[in-house]
């Protein structure tokens, strides 16, 4: 049986269009703390700006953020970073997170918007759309003031690390725990080379997402 508290939070998400890809600071301090509302932290950085996410992860995130690691979860089948996983790896990982299909995401980076949009783009491409990227970022939610927390739990430590080991393991063909979080490919999210190129030279147009060719070689622009 739903309770009525549970039930409020539902109708907070679903009120939420999911045609809008974001959400504002203010929107997610005032209802951070519902029970189907889960935050990312989603936080990448180029090589040489020589930061480590996980590690400022730790130093400070949003209340109650998970970590979900833009490196780990990604192709194993690939020699290209940050490629999109196949299904039942993306679909095992996101289990291992605690997340379920009826929870909205709010999916944050700390640079404002920059590798959040791509872990949003990942659950979209799996046919989740209660997922919002955070207007601004850990720099925003820091500007205006909102509390953050430090360290990490024993399970959160734990689920960052295993993260990538679900991964593997989906790809080497292991034993898994069970997949909770459902899932469904969208192959219309993600576009082959060839069409990318022919709407940057014959139509007019970019194209932002997991882009690969013919022969299965894949990049990520």
């Amino acid at each position: 049986m739903t309770s009525s508290s549970e039930a409020i939070a539902d109708f907070v998400i679903q009120s939420l269009s999911t045609s809008e890809p974001v959400v504002s600071a203010d929107w997610l301090h005032v209802n951070i703390r519902g029970p189907n509302v889960k935050v990312l932290d989603a936080s990448w950085y180029m090589l040489d700006e020589k930061r480590n996410p996980f590690q400022e992860y730790q130093v400070a995130h949003i209340l109650g953020a998970l970590f979900f690691d833009v490196d780990g979860i990604s192709d194993r089948a690939s020699n290209l970073p940050h490629m999109l996983p196949k299904e039942e790896a993306f679909a095992a990982v996101v289990s291992a997170l605690g997340i379920q299909n009826k929870d909205g995401l709010v999916v944050y980076d700390g640079k404002g918007i920059f590798s959040a949009a791509h872990v949003w783009w990942m659950f979209r491409a799996f046919r989740h759309d209660r997922v919002w990227v955070l207007d601004g970022g850990l720099l925003q939610w820091r500007a205006i003031g909102f509390d953050v927390e430090s360290g990490a739990s024993g399970d959160a430590i734990l689920n960052a690390s295993a993260t990538s080991e679900v991964v593997e393991k989906v790809y080497k063909g292991q034993a898994i725990a069970p997949i909770m979080f459902q899932t469904k490919y969208q192959p219309h999210l993600v576009w082959t080379l060839e069409q990318c190129l022919a709407v940057l030279f014959f139509i007019g147009g970019f194209c932002v997402g997991d882009l690969y060719s013919e022969s299965n070689d894949k990049t990520w622009v």
